[in-house]
């Protein structure tokens, strides 16, 4: 079992605003399509080590058909609500996760279309009360779905990277259990937080101590409280406000001097 980060995943309300919002801050944003049940569309925010952040909003019709619909994420209103881990064998990854006791739900099979008319198609596995993470695996090639190409992974804010993804918890050692239980491994302890690796992300697990924390804790429970994003500039001055984010704690963190 190996996972990788697939996606982290920001709700925004409206799509066309998010996408001039994450542009005015130096990304590259490409519209993605509608999911398969009619009810969310996305946009895209891909980067050079196949990572993305995933814009997500209502097309403001209901859910129809038997697809497997995100719209509830966005109950809670805007802000990050969760990621995903890639698989390469998703039916073997699931049942590993099983036996170490975890109640995780049947693949099911999911998709969108692309503005292109691509029709996109991957499987995924959500563990019970919570899709915070959720599991994925193409069906249609990756690159169809995850540009790969120069100019849409290439960012006038130099950013190259999700580095991080920060979790709050009001039950730490629960959280890393979880964790353990749900990748296979044990986490390493730094200061007060305990670190697990995805690929070249990783995933900082720690107490919720402040206001904010306990209130994330309350709203979203499990969603990432943060995330992280690293640029190859030496410097970056610019402090995102949330108006500017979509309620979403993103720090972009400047390249570090050697």
């Amino acid at each position: 079992m190996s996972f990788k980060l697939d996606h982290a995943i920001i709700g925004v309300y409206d799509l066309e605003t998010a996408i001039q919002n994450y542009a005015d801050m130096g990304f590259t944003v490409l519209q993605g399509g509608e999911h398969a049940d009619g009810a969310t569309h996305n946009a895209l925010i891909s980067f050079q080590d196949g990572s993305y952040i995933e814009l997500l909003a209502p097309t403001g019709r209901p859910a129809s058909g038997g697809a497997m619909s995100f719209l509830s994420l966005l109950d809670d209103g805007e802000g990050i609500l969760g990621y995903a881990l890639l698989s390469d064998d998703l039916d073997a990854d699931v049942a590993e996760i099983r036996a170490r006791g975890i109640t995780i739900g049947d693949v099911k099979t999911g998709g969108r279309m692309t503005p292109e008319g691509v029709n996109l198609e991957w499987k995924s596995a959500m563990i019970d009360g919570t899709r915070s993470p959720f599991f994925v695996q193409d069906v249609t090639p990756r690159e169809d779905r995850v540009s790969t190409d120069v100019a849409d992974t290439t960012h006038p804010n130099q950013v190259n990277s999700i580095s991080e993804l920060s979790f709050v918890s009001d039950d730490l050692s629960k959280m890393v259990d979880f964790y353990k239980a749900i990748l296979g491994e044990e986490g390493q302890r730094f200061e007060d937080d305990v670190i697990f690796a995805v690929g070249k992300t990783t995933l900082a697990l720690s107490s919720a101590k402040r206001r904010e924390q306990r209130e994330h804790v309350k709203l979203r429970n499990d969603a990432p409280f943060s995330l992280q994003v690293r640029t190859s500039l030496a410097k970056w001055s610019r402090n995102q406000e949330f108006t500017e984010t979509n309620n979403a704690r993103l720090d972009i963190l400047a390249k570090v001097s050697p």
